[in-house]
């Protein structure tokens, strides 16, 4: 990461912030276009919250099949955006600032569909209670209460 801090400081006009805190502050959140990591639980949950992609940073190109893993499970397409070098974290971090709004709407499209939806889930709530009352009331009769 050190890195990349030192090929954002010498891009003159870019803000870059190499943030090593325990806990990032819900203001540089907001301020921020994208988040660069590689693979903390804030590089998972910062699409989710703002709307904006987080790039996971993996320059172990083979990583995922030499693990037989499935890089769905770590870099969601729709939040994530892998990157292998420096040189290619400058490259998506200038696409981004062209272009970021098509992201976020896609973000935010995806978390409402898959992370806070259940379908319906008022009514399923609602017929989930409606249920366990009449469950209730039909076991008192049963037991004769």
């Amino acid at each position: 990461m050190e890195q990349i801090a030192e090929k954002f400081k010498a891009v003159e006009g870019e803000m870059f912030v190499y943030d090593t805190t325990p806990r990032m502050s819900k203001e540089l959140m907001e301020e921020a276009f994208v988040i660069i990591g590689h693979g903390s639980s804030v590089v998972q949950t910062f699409p989710l919250t703002t709307f904006k992609p987080a790039i996971l940073f993996m320059p172990d190109k083979e990583f995922f099949t030499r693990n037989s893993l499935d890089s769905k499970f770590v870099a969601n397409e729709k939040t994530h955006i892998l990157a292998h070098s420096v040189d290619e974290i400058l490259e998506i971090c200038q696409q981004l600032q062209r272009d970021s709004q098509a992201h976020q709407q896609e973000i935010k499209a995806y978390r409402e569909e898959h992370i806070y939806n259940l379908g319906r889930s008022n009514q399923f709530i609602a017929n989930f209670i409606e249920k366990l009352v009449l469950k209730v009331q039909n076991d008192k009769k049963h037991i004769g209460g």
